[in-house]
């Protein structure tokens, strides 16, 4: 399955702003710095945060007014690597040219002899647009954005297009003839294009753009301009080293040689950029951190390089460090060293019987031989009896469990085992130690349990040997499920029961299955609905139709038993909405969520998909994609669930991805 590439950005992403003095002071002198990292409406009070030292005992603080943003960010576009916020360009332009005054005041910080950080209280500002605070104290000064708005920009890239939408955070509705504008670095020229109707923006970009190369979308309406990312001008894009260092193999033996190599790039926001010829300090320390290797190496053109070692046949055993130290940064792998004795003895562990139920006695048995054929005598034995509880995953009745299966290399999935006991012992002169264990589960839950056996010799060498068993609450397993997991009222549904036992041959057994419909209002209530009885065919299933009469939430469970009258369950549940979606209880998730009517389809077929949002009266973006934006469709919707239908072409052959996205409240959810 193909997925589509796509960068998504919204205005309000929280990102730490610090800035250090305009003079650029030693590294030794103390600095106090200015930061913010939220986006405010106009109907907040805003605020930055100043990190104050004791040195420092007044500040001269001043809200300054973007005016002409347009200006600001073309300024700014060609410094964006800074790593501080400057007020003078690399051209040298002076930035406050761009803004007039708001508002100027003292600030006395309250505890005047400690480290201390203070929020300093800006009040509600009513025009939205991009601020700059500023704070001056003796010659030092320090900056940081403040960014109003009541909008947010969404869009993805994908495949050379751009879809996007300007959203009004109050309402959550996208707004429609915005014009937007975006910037980016490698192409001169700018693209402009503009929201149609509907709130939608979409434009084809030229081949050759690079969709990690994007800067700045910037979108104007009602005469305010909004920016995608407006904290980038005064942070900057960091640059720092990353590696990717690796050596031949995992683990060495003491006079192995070591093959080390490592890939070094520069990161800039979502760039990597090539570092070749830059010279490094390879250094490998071992486990005491006695350096064992170094050398002074140079990076390819391809930005790598590499060499080797040879450990010594004495060398210390554990995880060795390698270290890449150039460019003002360290870079760091590892390896393992590993002493390799050859066993002396093997150790084998049975049970039995391979599956038990809750109240049988398991028998095991230990045994320890020598390889040259003797068996081990007057050897200690620990035996960790651990415990895991295991089902069989839904899908392994599906036509298409090929698919889910390669998520797991075991067939069952199981959770983490538990030690529930241990037994200790000595073997005999046959080299065996055997014991009984008494099984007491009362739990409603299918285990494995695993008996792991620890025999230490007279030469105190310890070998491990283990089994595995299933201790299970009947001779078959029951998995229920429906076709599908929401319908309307008066729909019919299909409950399926499948019947397998442990070795995963279908089971002949009657099956009896019980249906409730929940009532969550005032006074809960829970009542049986339908009660049905069938008996699983010769592939170990039964299926069963109910036609609900009534909306709600709905559970079932199904119930047969073995022959030795042994109970077994199984259980799910479905929702069931009215026709036109209304009185439909808020869903217990948070976030979206949709739900497919199928797990899988043909060419032709129509999908039916239920989507569950948490607010209401919102616009939201659907995209069917594959590694491409196939269609897109603005929904307005009323409700916290909608429908979605939609044929299935060629072109969604042979898997796709459903995205909802909308933004609301200065937040995005998709």
């Amino acid at each position: 399955m193909s997925k589509s590439k796509m960068l998504l950005i919204i205005l309000i992403s929280f990102v730490p702003f610090f800035f250090g003095s305009f003079n650029q002071p030693k590294r030794e002198d103390v600095k106090f710095n200015l930061s913010n990292h939220q986006t405010f409406s106009t109907d907040a009070k805003a605020f930055v945060t100043l990190f104050s030292p004791p040195q420092f005992k007044k500040y001269r603080m001043k809200l300054l007014k973007i005016d002409d943003q347009l200006k600001f960010v073309e300024a700014m576009n060609k410094k964006i690597f800074a790593n501080q916020f400057d007020v003078i360009t690399t051209d040298g332009e002076h930035l406050l040219q761009f803004t007039s005054v708001v508002n100027e005041w003292n600030f006395f910080p309250s505890s005047p002899n400690h480290w201390m950080s203070y929020n300093i209280d800006l009040g509600i500002i009513s025009k939205p647009g991009l601020y700059v605070v500023q704070a001056i104290s003796d010659n030092k000064v320090a900056y940081a954005p403040v960014v109003v708005s009541n909008y947010s920009i969404v869009y993805k890239v994908s495949n050379n297009e751009l879809l996007g939408f300007l959203s009004d955070n109050r309402t959550g509705r996208f707004q429609a003839n915005a014009e937007f504008t975006l910037m980016s670095r490698g192409i001169d020229s700018v693209v402009k294009f503009s929201s149609n109707d509907e709130g939608i923006a979409f434009t084809k970009l030229d081949p050759k753009f690079e969709t990690h190369a994007i800067s700045q979308l910037i979108v104007k309406k009602n005469n305010e301009i909004i920016l995608s990312n407006p904290y980038l001008y005064f942070s900057g894009e960091r640059e720092n080293l990353i590696a990717y260092v690796y050596t031949n193999q995992p683990v060495y033996r003491p006079g192995q040689e070591v093959n080390f190599k490592s890939i070094i790039r520069k990161q800039r926001g979502n760039e990597l950029v090539n570092i070749d010829s830059k010279e490094f300090l390879v250094t490998i320390k071992s486990p005491r951190n006695n350096e064992v290797f170094s050398e002074e190496m140079r990076t390819n053109d391809f930005g790598s390089l590499a060499g080797n070692f040879k450990l010594d046949e004495n060398a210390e055993i554990g995880d060795y460090i390698i270290s890449f130290e150039g460019e003002g940064t360290t870079l760091f792998g590892s390896f393992t060293v590993e002493e390799y004795k050859k066993p002396e003895f093997k150790v084998t562990v049975q049970t039995t019987e391979k599956r038990y139920s809750r109240k049988d006695t398991i028998n095991i048995k230990v045994n320890a031989d020598y390889y040259f054929g003797s068996p081990v005598t007057n050897a200690t034995v620990v035996v960790g009896v651990y415990r895991k509880a295991f089902w069989i995953p839904w899908w392994y009745w599906s036509e298409h469990n090929w698919f889910y299966d390669r998520f797991s290399k075991i067939s069952y999935w199981n959770a983490q085992p538990q030690l529930i006991n241990s037994v200790e012992g000595i073997v005999n002169d046959k080299g065996e130690f055997s014991f009984s264990y008494p099984i007491d589960e009362k739990e409603e839950q299918d285990f494995t349990y695993e008996f792991v056996a620890t025999v230490t010799d007279q030469s105190r060498r310890a070998i491990i040997g283990a089994a595995e068993t299933f201790v299970t609450r009947g001779a078959f397993n029951l998995s229920i499920s429906t076709d599908k997991y929401f319908i309307k009222k008066n729909d019919n549904i299909e409950i399926r029961v499948d019947a397998i036992d442990f070795d995963r041959k279908p089971v002949l057994t009657d099956v009896k299955l019980i249906i409730n419909r929940v009532e969550f209002k005032k006074n809960s209530f829970e009542e049986t609905v339908a009660t049905l009885n069938s008996k699983t065919n010769e592939k170990g299933r039964a299926a069963f139709n109910f036609k609900p009469e009534a909306e709600g939430f709905y559970r079932y469970a199904a119930t047969a038993y073995d022959e030795k009258g042994n109970k077994i369950s199984a259980h799910g549940s479905f929702y069931v909405v009215s026709e036109n979606l209304s009185d439909f209880y808020q869903r217990p998730e948070s976030g979206i969520e949709i739900v497919t009517d199928k797990e899988s389809y043909n060419k032709g077929d129509t999908l039916s998909a239920f989507v569950f949002i948490p607010h209401k009266n919102v616009d939201v973006l659907l995209t069917f994609e594959i590694n491409r934006i196939i269609s897109h469709q603005k929904i307005s919707v009323r409700e916290n669930i909608f429908e979605v239908k939609q044929i299935l072409t060629d072109e969604f052959s042979p898997s796709f991805n459903i995205n909802v996205v909308y933004s609301f409240g200065g937040e995005l959810h998709n």
